[in-house]
Formats: C-alpha cells, sequence, structure tokens
C-alpha cells in the first residue's frame, strides 16, 4: 500500500492512494 500524508490546521491527513496515484482512502489524524 501507498501512502501519502498531507497537514492542516487540525492536524494531519493519511491518505491510502493506489499504484495509479488515485485516492483509496481518507483517515484523519488526531495528536
Amino acid at each position: 500500500k501507498r501512502y501519502a500524508i498531507d497537514s492542516d490546521e487540525e492536524g494531519f491527513i493519511l491518505y491510502e492512494i493506489t499504484d495509479k496515484y488515485e485516492i483509496k482512502n481518507k483517515y484523519r489524524l488526531k495528536l
């Protein structure tokens, strides 16, 4: 599986992406 991570004012967002770099799932990470 491939993952990408992004951040904003609320914390982090983890994206699970496919081999074609399409977003499969999005997870909000609260720290």
